[in-house]
């Protein structure tokens, strides 16, 4: 099994709380977690729990698959309301 790539999750993580239109203090209080850990995450430099990941994705409306393959590319185009 391979290891997740927490650079690339991270970015994604970015991009859609970008593209959403949200600030890392919105989604730390809407995942019932720290800013910081938020802060982390996005840059890499934290990793991410499983239940982690499925609230992102909920959040997201967005596949844990998406979020985790280091072969997709996510584009604002492609996120479903």
């Amino acid at each position: 099994m391979n290891e997740l790539n927490y650079k690339i999750i991270g970015e994604r993580l970015k991009k859609l709380r970008k593209y959403f239109g949200l600030t890392q203090e919105q989604v730390a209080q809407i995942l019932n977690v720290g800013r910081d850990a938020i802060l982390r995450i996005e840059n890499g430099n934290r990793g991410i729990e499983l239940q982690e990941l499925m609230n992102f994705s909920k959040l997201y409306n967005i596949s844990l698959d998406e979020l985790t393959s280091e072969k997709l590319s996510i584009s604002t185009n492609d996120v479903a309301f």
